[in-house]
């Protein structure tokens, strides 16, 4: 694949291998504990895997993945790397008012805001976790202690400043609320940090992570 092909493979977004040939002879385990048994059953059934950091190898042969399974007991995640041939499928974040449609929640008010303020500056919300991998494979991810994991994926800076002015007064501290927004497809910041008191924060990109000043934000997005 040409290096534009692979920058679709980021972080938060799904995909599907066509269980053929001798994909499995391929796979990898990041560590001894990842089940390359219950991946290839997982496959084999047509379900999606979740990209990962650092999303392609070096090599630009293979894909970084993770499995998560449904909370039952206890939570169950593995990370793998797979040939980019066998690809069949890639999906961004799913958007977040399709999960609800599907699996439904309480809205609390700190995720209202969210959605008026991405509304108003004209921005889609995704979701991430356990609502994406409920709405992909109907499994019971969702419990009542689940984050709802929201993603925001920006582009201009008029639709951040309007973002920005919207979420004015809006205080999601103190809910299960979880909010990354991306940059172009790759810098991304929770807002939580870019809220707190102090000048920096954590960026987390597709191959990296580093800190940086909140006021480089605007330096990832174009007019």
């Amino acid at each position: 694949m040409k290096y534009s092909e692979l920058d679709q493979f980021r972080r938060h977004r799904f995909v599907w291998f066509a269980d053929v040939g001798n994909l499995f002879d391929l796979a990898a385990g990041e560590t001894p504990q990842d089940d390359l048994a219950s991946l290839r059953k997982w496959v084999g059934m047509g379900r999606p895997l979740i990209v990962r950091r650092p999303c392609v190898a070096e090599e630009g042969n293979t894909v970084c993945v993770g499995l998560a399974l449904p909370p039952d007991p206890v939570k169950r995640r593995w990370a793998y790397r797979l040939p980019i041939s066998f690809v069949n499928k890639i999906t961004d974040p799913p958007m977040w008012k399709d999960c609800m449609a599907t699996i439904g929640s309480v809205i609390a008010p700190a995720l209202k805001s969210i959605q008026t303020a991405a509304a108003a500056a004209g921005l889609p919300l995704q979701t991430f976790g356990s609502y994406a991998w409920q709405y992909h494979t109907a499994f019971p991810y969702v419990t009542p202690s689940s984050d709802s994991d929201l993603l925001i994926p920006i582009q201009r800076r008029v639709n951040w400043k309007k973002f920005q002015q919207s979420m004015a007064g809006a205080d999601i501290r103190a809910t299960r609320t979880d909010l990354e927004l991306v940059l172009n497809g790759d810098a991304s910041f929770n807002w939580r940090e870019f809220e707190a008191p102090g000048t920096q924060m954590l960026f987390k990109g597709n191959r990296s992570v580093w800190m940086g000043a909140k006021h480089d934000v605007e330096g990832f997005l174009n007019e």
